[in-house]
C-alpha cells in the first residue's frame, strides 16, 4: 500500500501497471492475513480441515517472498537451497506458510544488527520425511530460553508476545511432523521442520 501511495504522489504520468500490481499484492496479503487470523481463532477446534497435496518448493518460495517484505531495505536476504524440488506434502497451505513466515521473520529480526546478515533455507529428504531448515547467523538462543522455547509466552524479543513459536509447534505437530531448534553452523540458530512426504 505504501508503494502504491508513493507512486500516486508522483507528478506526471502515473505508472498504472505498477500501481495495479502493488494494489493486487496488497489485496492478496490482506486476504492472507484474514485467513491466518481465522485459523488462529479456530485453532484446536479443527481436524484436518483444508489439507490437500501441496508442492513444497513453491510453498517455501512464497513464504520467503512474504518474509522479505519490509526487510530488504535493511540489507537482509534469504538464500533458498532446494534439494527436494519435486517433494509434495499433505498440508494446510496457509498454516504451513504461517509457520515458515514466522520462522523467517524471527531470523530476520535476529540478524538485523549483524554486519553481514545471513539467512538460509534448506530442504532435505530422508526416510520418507522432508526436512526444512531455517538458519541464521544471529546471536543464537540462550540456554534458559531454548529449554522452553515452544511454550506459550516465552520470547527473547522486547516487544514479542511469545505465541508465534508455540502456535508454529502446534501446527507442525498437528500435521504429523516435528519442529525443533538447534545451534546453527553459522553461529546463530537453526529451526528444523520435519514433515511426512505425501504418498504418490
Amino acid at each position: 500500500m505504501e508503494a502504491a501511495l508513493t507512486l500516486l504522489d508522483r507528478s506526471g504520468d502515473l505508472p498504472l501497471p505498477r500501481i495495479k500490481y502493488a494494489l493486487g499484492r496488497a489485496q492478496e496479503q490482506t486476504t492472507r492475513a484474514g485467513h491466518i487470523v481465522e485459523r488462529i481463532r479456530g485453532f484446536g477446534k479443527r481436524g484436518d480441515g483444508e489439507r490437500q497435496i501441496e508442492a513444497l518448493s513453491p510453498l517455501i518460495k512464497e513464504a520467503v517472498e512474504l518474509a522479505l517484505l519490509g526487510v530488504r531495505q535493511k540489507g537482509v536476504s534469504i538464500k533458498f537451497e532446494d534439494s527436494a524440488p519435486d517433494i509434495r506434502i499433505l498440508a494446510d497451505k496457509i498454516e504451513i506458510q504461517q509457520v515458515l513466515t514466522n520462522l523467517l521473520r524471527n531470523a530476520a529480526e535476529a540478524v538485523a544488527d549483524r554486519e553481514h546478515p545471513s539467512i538460509a533455507v534448506r530442504t532435505e529428504v530422508r526416510d520418507g520425511t522432508v526436512r526444512v531448515s531455517v538458519s541464521d547467523n544471529g546471536p543464537g538462543l540462550p540456554d534458559q530460553v531454548q529449554a522452553k522455547l515452544f511454550q506459550p509466552f516465552v520470547t527473547t524479543k522486547k516487544t514479542g508476545m511469545g505465541v508465534g513459536l508455540s502456535i508454529s509447534h502446534s501446527i507442525i505437530t498437528d500435521h504429523g511432523g516435528r519442529l525443533r531448534a538447534e545451534p546453527s553452523p553459522e553461529g546463530g540458530a537453526t529451526f528444523v521442520i520435519a514433515l511426512p512426504v505425501a504418498d504418490e
